[in-house]
């Protein structure tokens, strides 16, 4: 059963792409495979080049149509067709496909609406038995 992991940034100004980058980074050092899944693919794309001088996560953006072999895969649509291990999720809502990966890890932002959409991605898991950690990141 896939287990979730919210990352809740309690600082209301906090970045949250910023942080969804660096999580990246630490996850693709422990060689595990990664999707991101966002409304904003562009966005997590032009970050994951410039969100740390002398970083590197071998990245591309996943459109279906293109091989899905790099560590880090970004898109806004259905997943990869290779099976990865983590899921790192930026949409608003739960993603259909979100139990075919072992880790499932959302961001939870400082402002309202973010932790409002958090709120009920978390109940949704909760709801139907995944386990569930959180970490509160000052």
């Amino acid at each position: 059963m896939t287990k979730v992991s919210f990352y809740v940034l309690q600082d209301p100004e906090a970045d949250r792409l910023l942080f969804a980058c660096r999580l990246v980074e630490k996850i693709y050092s422990r060689g595990q495979p990664v999707f991101v899944a966002t409304p904003d693919p562009d966005s997590v794309d032009d970050r994951l080049w410039t969100f740390a001088q002398g970083s590197f996560v071998p990245h591309e953006r996943y459109t279906g149509n293109n091989a899905d072999e790099a560590p880090v895969l970004v898109g806004a649509g259905d997943p990869p067709q290779t099976p990865r291990q983590v899921l790192l999720n930026l949409n608003p809502g739960v993603p259909d496909f979100f139990s075919s990966f072992d880790r499932c890890v959302e961001i939870v932002g400082g402002d309202p609406a973010t932790r409002s959409a958090a709120r009920e991605r978390y109940r949704y898991y909760r709801d139907r038995g995944y386990a569930l950690e959180s970490h509160d990141i000052t």
